[in-house]
């Protein structure tokens, strides 16, 4: 059975959304069975498995369907699948064990390693998880390959009447097709930024409002809610980010209505896993039990609220995967940035502050508030997350400043300034009781960590704007 050019057009068209609801059917099929055949107790995680294989299911379906045009046969793309279906799942499954060996990692011997992490988890789960994805992938392009089988056999007896659809339909100007895009890119960037700026907020702050309501002996005070939301936002920025670049990628030629649920199944994963990354805590082991779903329903309701309010319509647009590769592109270019070069830059610039601030007799082991007593290696770690945060958000502040076309004077004084107040505020909110009781802020790590940060962010905003963006790269398009 040969694939045309017929069914990979359709395969782009439908095939992520089919093979993420048939394999969450097939999973909870397998699981049904499992408890019937062994009488199991039905508290385990297996319970919640077709949930959480909806996220890996589109990954592997949306490389499937990248790779697609390099197969020639059926059997080739039925391989090719198994093989995005392992990789989907064995990639999943080696953040989340990376992230939990790096949030229960202390050089300083303070925390208690996490028990589940261990050499047997690795060698079997690993492989039997990844070798169940695999299956499953395998499973539902089979079940979709029968599927347009049937299709195309009842087409053909029928004349396939629908064949000239795209013949009969209005040719759009070229010029008129790229306004079309560059404003279609402009409302994904209005959407991706939203998620950044609300999306760590969205969920935690009724939740906190709420505490102070219905439960105020142990809630959060009025002059610690600043603190609190900071803290959320240096958890949350990234996985918000993550969340909104990830939907973009997976969802093409939807609405805003069915968008929102692969948002949710998106977040749950993505919000586990960078809550977890962003959180630190002594008591590593309670919390990672506890930070895991927590942080994942948190990510889950975020991404799809975001996703509901901004999510731009994407039916009926033409040059989908084109346009969709250079806003994804663009996107994940900006929070490489955040991610690994603008931090990069701070660290530079915070070991010559730190021999600047020895030279002038201040202690460098000070640098972090003076309550957190940690290694070296976990300072440097801590930094390195809060300059990542601070350079995200500072893109976000150039990109408000940008389109209100406020002078690049301005601008620089204002992002400079954000830069360090949020950079010095995060290096005082790490402490964990300032969320409880008065805690004096330590100058110098205000200070060093503030200028740091500054360099973050002004090195961020520099190379966005020095290297092409997913919306300048379609404005030239219009231009043109």
């Amino acid at each position: 059975m040969q694939v045309g050019d017929d069914w990979r057009r359709r395969l782009e068209r439908d095939y992520l959304t089919f093979a993420a609801w048939t394999t969450a059917a097939l999973v909870a099929l397998c699981v049904a069975v499992y408890y019937l055949a062994t009488s199991a107790e039905r508290c385990r995680i297996e319970l919640v498995a077709p949930f959480l294989s909806i996220f890996p299911a589109m990954v592997a379906a949306r490389l499937t369907i990248a790779f697609s045009r390099s197969v020639r046969s059926a059997w080739q793309l039925l391989a090719l699948s198994s093989g995005c279906g392992f990789a989907a799942v064995a990639g999943l499954i080696g953040v989340y064990v990376l992230t939990m060996y790096f949030a229960s990692w202390d050089p300083g011997g303070y925390a208690v390693p996490y028990p589940v992490l261990t050499h047997n988890f690795l060698a079997s789960r690993l492989q039997v998880l990844a070798g169940v994805g695999a299956l499953m992938a395998g499973a539902t392009l089979g079940l979709w390959l029968l599927r347009e089988g049937r299709d195309q056999e009842r087409n053909s007896a029928v004349g396939e009447p629908g064949a000239t659809t795209a013949s009969v339909l209005s040719p759009v100007a070229p010029h008129e097709r790229a306004l079309l895009r560059s404003r279609q890119l402009r409302a994904e960037e209005h959407y991706f930024w939203l998620s950044v700026l609300v999306g760590p907020v969205v969920v935690i702050v009724p939740l906190i409002f709420l505490e102070m309501i219905f439960s105020p002996e142990t809630a959060l005070g009025a002059p610690k809610l600043l603190w609190a939301v900071l803290r959320y936002y240096y958890g949350g920025t990234y996985a918000a980010a993550i969340s909104a670049a990830l939907v973009l990628a997976l969802v093409s030629n939807r609405s805003r209505c069915s968008a929102w649920l692969v948002a949710f199944f998106v977040g749950l994963h993505v919000g586990a896993i960078f809550t977890l990354l962003f959180d630190y805590a002594d008591d590593t082991v309670s919390n990672q039990a506890l930070l895991l779903p927590f942080g994942g329903l948190v990510g889950a309701l975020s991404a799809a609220i975001c996703t509901v309010i901004w999510f731009p319509d994407r039916r009926g647009l033409g040059e989908q995967s084109t346009q969709q590769a250079t806003s994804v592109r663009g996107l994940m270019r900006g929070l490489l940035i955040a991610g690994f070069a603008a931090p990069a830059a701070a660290a530079l610039s915070h070991g010559l502050f730190a021999a600047a601030a020895y030279m002038l007799g201040s202690a460098p082991q000070r640098f972090l508030d003076s309550g957190m007593q940690v290694g070296a290696a976990e300072t440097w770690l801590l930094n390195y997350r809060l300059w990542a945060v601070v350079a995200l958000m500072t893109m976000l502040l150039d990109h408000i400043l940008k389109n209100r076309a406020v002078r690049s004077s301005v601008a620089v004084v204002t992002l400079s300034l954000s830069a360090f107040l949020v950079g010095g505020g995060m290096a005082h909110s790490l402490n964990e009781d300032i969320l409880w009781k008065v805690v004096p802020i330590s100058v110098t790590s205000f200070l060093v960590l503030g200028l740091s940060s500054v360099v973050a962010g002004l090195s961020a905003v520099f190379l966005i704007r020095r290297g092409p963006s997913f919306s300048s790269a379609d404005a030239e398009s219009v231009a043109a």
